[in-house]
């Protein structure tokens, strides 16, 4: 249904009213087709009815559409990065971990519908409502209002500094575990002690296995540099080697 905001005090209910004004404030605009917006915040546990929509389907196309935007900006603000730098970086921006934060401060816990006992916010869902979100505003507000959105909650100046100026170890061997998860892949890391004749430090080898399939390989000077490095490799090729799971 859509709304002229004369029409809001007639038409909704008092709860309706308070999820307007709230969709308003976060989305940063005057939504028209607020149902976009219920089925964001729809989970499929919830779904119980076959004529209610679940999010699933924003998910897909919010995911997408995030990774546009955000590809979008690092080029922008990120000129002499190289490709690796800027897919590590979007990587990081996009991870279900941010995801979550972001939902969980903009209170969307409070907003999902989903049939569970257990607490929301230990679970991926806020990051999957957030994906469904940024689909409804494309479709409803179109792309500038997206980018508005994605650019101020997302992936802000303040967020990307941050994520440039964070230890990479301690994100890409997590991200790529995120990934896996995300797309319900086995992720695994086969690591090892590499001889050398002429040191006597040991050097550290580790291969990333996906689903069976061979994807990288890194080495350092301790197990966890070997495996960060390899992660990092991996995240560069994952969406090459597994394009129908994005």
């Amino acid at each position: 249904m859509k709304f002229c905001f004369s029409d809001i005090t007639r038409l909704l209910s008092p709860e309706g009213r308070k999820f307007f004004f709230f969709v308003c404030r976060t989305a940063g605009y005057l939504p028209r087709n607020l149902s976009l917006y219920e089925t964001a915040f729809t989970h499929r546990s919830a779904a119980h009815h076959k004529h209610i929509k679940n999010n699933e389907r924003l998910e897909y196309l919010g995911d997408a559409i995030l990774d546009m935007i955000v590809a979008e900006i690092l080029y922008e603000k990120m000129p002499n990065a190289n490709e690796g730098q800027l897919t590590s970086l979007r990587a990081m921006i996009v991870s279900r971990k941010h995801l979550n934060n972001v939902a969980k401060t903009l209170s969307f816990c409070r907003k999902i519908h989903y049939k569970a006992s257990h607490n929301i916010s230990n679970t991926h869902l806020p990051g999957d409502a957030l994906e469904a979100f940024v689909a409804a505003i494309y479709l409803d507000g179109g792309l500038r209002a997206a980018r508005r959105f994605v650019r101020k909650h997302i992936a802000s100046d303040e967020c990307i500094s941050k994520f440039q100026s964070g230890s990479s170890e301690e994100n890409y061997k997590s991200r790529l575990l995120e990934w896996g998860q995300h797309q319900h892949v086995a992720v695994r890391f086969n690591t090892q002690i590499v001889a050398s004749e002429d040191s006597k430090v040991p050097t550290f080898s580790s291969e990333v296995i996906v689903d069976d399939n061979n994807v990288s390989f890194g080495e350092g000077k301790t197990k966890k540099q070997a495996e960060q490095n390899a992660a990092y490799a991996a995240l560069l090729e994952v969406n090459k080697l597994f394009p129908s799971e994005k």
